[in-house]
């Protein structure tokens, strides 16, 4: 925080009254279990961890407000290379990658548990969140726009993938590179240059759906909304609009089910 001293102890940082003035001071304490709670304002650090959380027992970074990262030119905002992890919350505007998870280099091996959640991500000259060598890594309830590169850029086996939005990237909303037991699900993306979901990977039914091929989209032009996702497309109680929504995500096999009604077709 602005008022926060780093000769501060351990101890003494534990009491809000009197924290550490940098991130990356507790980066340096934090063990498995921990949480970092980041007071409001805005921090100038590229903050890098290099320890590891448990499966059980994460080492959490929290936003407790509003909280803006802003890295000196050239760094990331957030640079994880290590295990369990969870990154909640947070502002990451003007680095290079806005999160970057994964390990340094290819040969450290699969960092696996890292979580990305309710973060805001943009005007990043590269990705806004990248997940390299990952195993099981979720990325949830972000918003990443205006990245130079992808919004969400996933290279690795086993994500979750879901309620992002992601808007107005330089490429891909969504770019899954490759792997394994995917699931990607109600995330929304418009308008990123080169398309907003690229899926490369070998993807897995998301929780409630049936798999892809096999999916019944349905519509209802009294009741309906198009801002729904896929997944709630998928009932009847909760129906897209129109059937141009329908044939948009609809893929050979599928069902665009229309309910009864009078539909304007242009």
């Amino acid at each position: 925080a602005s008022t926060g001293d780093d000769t501060k102890t351990p101890q003494e940082a534990k009491n809000p009254a009197s924290p550490w003035k940098t991130i990356k001071t507790a980066t340096l304490t934090a063990i498995a279990g921990d949480s970092i709670l980041v007071q409001p304002g805005t921090y100038n650090e590229s903050i890098e961890s290099k320890r590891d959380g448990l499966t059980s027992a994460p080492i959490t970074f929290k936003a407790n407000g509003a909280v803006i990262i802003q890295p000196p030119t050239g760094t990331p905002g957030f640079f994880i290379s290590h295990n369990h992890i969870v990154i909640d919350g947070f502002t990451v505007t003007g680095g290079t990658i806005g999160l970057r998870l994964g390990p340094h280099d290819g040969g450290d091996g699969p960092v696996s548990g890292l979580i990305a959640r309710n973060n805001i991500v943009t005007g990043n000259s590269n990705n806004g969140i990248q997940f390299t060598n990952a195993v099981g890594g979720i990325v949830e309830f972000n918003t990443t726009s205006q990245n130079g590169q992808n919004g969400i850029s996933y290279s690795g086996d086993s994500s979750k993938i879901h309620d992002n939005t992601t808007n107005s990237n330089g490429q891909f909303g969504i770019y899954l590179k490759d792997g394994v037991d995917h699931q990607v699900w109600n995330n929304s993306a418009s308008g990123n240059t080169k398309g907003n979901i690229k899926i490369l990977g070998i993807t897995i039914p998301p929780p409630g759906s049936a798999p892809i091929g096999q999916r019944t989209f349905y519509i209802d032009g009294t009741n309906g909304k198009d801002t729904r996702t896929e997944l709630q497309a998928q009932s009847v109680n909760t129906p897209w609009k129109t059937i141009a929504r329908g044939l948009q995500s609809a893929v050979a096999g599928e069902t665009v089910a229309i309910l009864p009604g009078i539909y304007a077709v242009n």
